[in-house]
């Protein structure tokens, strides 16, 4: 049976896939799939971020109230040095929905 997946590439990038393999103690096989393993995990990991992000989003913009960055950036460095701070007062703010980001596809 003939190989479902056939990569072609030229021989110096063979040698090269083939070199960097070896030094992993991986066939060139074992190697690219690992590659392609971790390409789809990562994905993966920056698509369940984005869902994070707009779900906070999405609240802070419901409460329309937030915390400056030099306000938590400040409680959290007090909190860092004694481990103990006063949580700094959420001010309301006018938000709005940033535009969502257009996916690349190739």
């Amino acid at each position: 049976m003939q190989d479902l997946w056939q990569l072609t590439c030229r021989d110096n990038c063979r040698r090269f896939l083939c070199n960097r393999a070896c030094c992993e103690g991986k066939s060139a096989h074992a190697f690219i799939l690992d590659a392609i393993a971790q390409t789809v995990e990562q994905a993966v990991l920056e698509e369940e971020l984005q869902r994070l992000a707009q779900v906070r989003w999405t609240k802070v913009l419901g409460a329309g109230r937030t915390v400056s960055w030099e306000d938590a950036k400040g409680y959290l460095r007090a909190r860092d040095v004694d481990g103990r701070a006063h949580k700094p007062a959420a001010r309301r703010v006018r938000l709005s929905l940033p535009p969502t980001p257009k996916r690349i596809t190739k």
